[in-house]
């Protein structure tokens, strides 16, 4: 029996992002399946974005009580969503972040990112007229062990001089020429987070 991994893709602006992610998912399977694992991609992930973060958030624990994921991977903006549970929720499973935001991510950055989704999208709002999310990322901390992945994008919407992994992180990896979404079927980081799977979770090949 295959080990299942719920994948949370990012804030979704059109159709044409929800095929690519379903692509990437297909991607994903393809490279972990001979490993023993799956891939089961979130609501999140089947239409593009409109609901707000804690909406996200509660969506992502609903999907973790019916499936009994053995690993999420969460990426972009959902990983926001997921930081809100780990105030809520004791989810020990372990959680594969690729690049998202965090403490280290200027503020005016973040909302210069936000302006390609359309402003009346609630989970931008949230983003845009709250400093909620920016608290929560602040604050909140990982119950289980967790993998923090960043890209090429990460260069430009950290501050390097203020960005530290998670504290609880357990393992950091910076790929400096990886883009955005190529981060997600890299070989190398695909590699990366296979590592980290079998170290925290049994698969049946």
């Amino acid at each position: 029996m295959l080990k299942t991994i719920l994948f949370v893709p990012g804030f979704l602006k059109t159709q044409k992002d929800v095929e690519q992610i379903e692509q990437i998912c297909g991607k994903l399977n393809e490279f972990v399946n001979p490993h023993g694992y799956e891939v089961l991609l979130s609501e999140c992930g089947k239409q593009p974005s409109t609901l707000g973060i804690d909406d996200y958030a509660m969506m992502i624990a609903g999907e973790v009580d019916i499936y009994s994921p053995d690993a999420i991977i969460a990426f972009s903006m959902n990983t926001v969503s997921l930081r809100l549970l780990w105030a809520r929720a004791k989810i020990k499973i372990p959680q594969i972040l690729v690049e998202g935001p965090n403490a280290g991510t200027p503020v005016w950055k973040l909302l210069l990112m936000l302006t390609r989704f359309p402003i009346t999208r609630q989970c931008i709002r949230d983003i845009r007229y709250s400093s909620k999310a920016m608290q929560v990322i602040k604050k909140n901390h990982p119950k289980g062990p967790v993998m923090e992945i960043q890209g090429k994008f990460s260069q430009w919407w950290l501050a390097k001089k203020v960005y530290e992994p998670l504290p609880q992180t357990e393992i950091y990896s910076l790929f400096p020429k990886i883009g955005h979404r190529a981060l997600l079927t890299d070989p190398l980081v695909n590699k990366r987070m296979l590592d980290f799977l079998e170290r925290f979770t049994v698969a049946e090949a």
